[in-house]
């Protein structure tokens, strides 16, 4: 989400650490800010963020039997 809370498109994210080997592949945001990135195991992932005209932005989260996990990710 951009510093006024509405949805990004566009904003490539990617892993930047987790437990095993990760793919080097961003996936941009869709127009409702979502996006799609499978880890393939459990444990402790860090996501990064970038947007044109913003800082990169960073967030950690723990995998464990969720399907799906829903993360907000706010620009500064």
């Amino acid at each position: 989400m951009g510093p006024d809370g509405k949805p990004m498109e566009d904003a490539a994210v990617h892993f930047i650490s987790g437990p095993a080997p990760l793919p080097d592949i961003a996936q941009l945001t869709g127009p409702d800010g979502r996006f799609l990135l499978t880890a393939p195991v459990r444990g402790a992932y860090s996501l990064q963020v970038n947007a044109p005209g913003h800082e990169a932005a960073t967030v950690d989260f723990e995998v464990a039997d969720e399907i799906e996990i829903e993360r907000d990710v706010r620009f500064p």
